[in-house]
């Protein structure tokens, strides 16, 4: 097929049948990978969004034995969980999307409920190689105990 300028007569292009057919399609089958390619993109994009934000209204409840040990954590004079631990998991709560529930406990009681699953965190919880055995620690020190010795 031969395609001629309507003007001048100049020869702009010519092809067999074949050739223009194929030539036509090319860009065709291009543009549609291509927008195929957009929509998934998008579709991902958008379940994405939608997994992020269903988690965000979604809080997890996190139950925290709550014992006297001032000042590390206590309960403070309006009742409320007060404290450098408690402090520090109230950060770590905002940043991870949970609610803190504090349960008041004995240390003893606090320690029984942790392990019977009746609570989630036990703040400052000295590690040892037998609560190793019965509860999890984390790996990073977050305070280390101080002493003084005296002598005559």
């Amino acid at each position: 097929m031969i395609y001629r300028a309507p003007f001048n007569g100049v020869i702009l292009a010519q092809f067999d049948n074949k050739n223009h057919h194929q030539a036509l399609k090319r860009p065709r089958l291009l543009l549609s990978a291509a927008v195929l390619i957009a929509l998934a993109i998008l579709a991902v994009a958008v379940w994405q969004w939608r997994e992020g934000t269903g988690r965000q209204n979604e809080r997890r409840i996190v139950t925290v034995g709550l014992y006297e040990n001032a000042p590390k954590v206590y309960t403070g004079k309006n009742g409320r969980p007060a404290g450098f631990f408690v402090e520090l998991l109230d950060a770590i709560a905002r940043d991870e999307g949970w609610t803190l529930s504090y349960i008041p406990c004995k240390w003893a009681d606090c320690l029984q409920r942790l392990e019977q699953g009746q609570l989630d965190l036990m703040p400052d919880v000295a590690f040892s190689r037998e609560r190793a055995q019965r509860y999890d620690f984390h790996r990073v020190s977050v305070a280390s105990s101080w002493s003084q010795v005296y002598t005559r």
